[in-house]
């Protein structure tokens, strides 16, 4: 039987946004060394995944849209 709505074991939808977020390739000044050489593979990898949507090479809508949001993720939004 279904729990009528307002139910008190129902727990509230929480949404997290960290308040000091930034893209996480902005972390790349903090390092050196071979974790330096990790990030710029990364940013090279960015960049042809960006390219790779920017020229509508992936077929499926779920990977274009999770494309999208990695490249949020680690770029920032530049919109």
């Amino acid at each position: 039987m279904p729990k009528p709505r307002g139910s008190k074991s129902q727990e509230p939808l929480q949404l997290f946004i960290p308040y000091s977020w930034k893209p996480y390739l902005d972390n790349k000044k903090k390092v050196r060394g071979k974790n330096r050489k990790i990030f710029e593979q990364l940013q090279a990898v960015v960049s042809q995944l960006q390219v790779a949507l920017e020229k509508d090479e992936f077929e499926s809508f779920e990977v274009k849209e999770a494309t999208r949001d990695f490249l949020i993720l680690v770029q920032g939004n530049k919109k």
